[in-house]
């Protein structure tokens, strides 16, 4: 019977002026309306079909919540988050960069990390980029049947020290089963990228990944296996179990090893006006 009604609607819409917009039946319906910067969540039970006037009826539920002005701030109170309603700031960079508030308290929440220095102060910004991100895209020459000669790009977990001693030195935790791997036993030239997009700086700036001021830097150089039950293969271990504990549970028969990127080239984006080549001496020099 409900198949019969709903087919009649149907018949019905397709010789009227106006049209329906018919949903499968259901109790109970919650929609999410948004128009950039603030949300409506909507619930509505027990409804069949709305005709076009729905879509104007929501934009002015949005209007209506515009006029307080206000924004949703969230605030970490022992280990839950709570709603509070605050006038809207702004929170603004030396170079006038509007911040959206929620999203900087993600990522205080997420990443107890420092604001990202000067962008003029390019040595210093290339090791922030480098100490505070856990991942990064590692770009090899393939080795992989039709690909092979083709960059090949992956992504990697690295980390250049424990979190209260920088080296600069990309270290990982890899093994031969791996695909770059593979390309880096023939080659072991690569290079790695590390954006601040990473951290959650450019989306609570609103930037976007690909804006010269949400900063990325360019490692280059050969990755090399660290020497087994050397001092340097203590710190890599305990650099990357620290940050990335979930690597003293991967499976024991995958042969991994300790590597490090031994980088040439330190190149830097993070204004306009262009790449900067940073001098080597510059990038270890900096003390994090």
């Amino acid at each position: 019977m409900r198949e019969e009604l709903l087919l009649c609607i149907l018949l019905l819409c397709g010789c009227c002026a106006f049209t329906l917009t018919v949903y499968e039946p259901y109790e109970r319906q919650t929609n999410v309306y948004t128009d950039g910067k603030q949300t409506v969540e909507l619930t509505i039970e027990n409804l069949s079909y709305r005709d076009d006037e729905s879509e104007e009826y929501f934009e002015q539920e949005i209007a209506e919540t515009n006029k307080d002005n206000g924004i949703q701030k969230l605030e970490e109170n022992q280990n839950s988050f709570a709603y509070s309603i605050e006038e809207e700031t702004e929170l603004n960079t030396d170079d006038e960069i509007e911040v959206d508030p929620l999203n900087q308290i993600f990522r205080k929440a997420a990443l107890d990390i420092p604001d990202p220095p000067s962008h003029k102060e390019t040595a210093k910004m290339s090791r922030y980029l480098c100490h505070y991100s856990d991942y990064l895209a590692m770009a090899t020459i393939s080795t992989r049947g039709s690909l092979t000669g083709t960059p090949f790009a992956s992504i990697f977990s690295y980390a250049d020290g424990t979190m209260d001693k920088s080296t600069g030195v990309p270290y990982f935790y890899l093994t031969n089963m791996d695909m770059s791997t593979h390309d880096l036993q023939k080659n072991p030239k690569a290079s790695v990228t590390i954006s601040l997009a990473q951290s959650g700086y450019c989306l609570a700036h609103d930037l976007d990944p690909e804006d010269p001021r949400c900063a990325h830097v360019i490692l280059a150089g050969d990755v090399l296996k660290v020497d087994n039950n050397s001092t340097e293969e203590e710190f890599a271990k305990e650099a990357l179990f620290t940050r990335h504990p979930a690597m003293t549970d991967w499976p024991v028969d995958h042969g991994w090893y300790f590597a490090k990127l031994n980088i040439t080239n330190v190149i830097l984006l993070d204004f306009f006006g262009g790449a900067i080549d940073v001098p080597l001496q510059e990038y270890f020099d900096v003390a994090l």
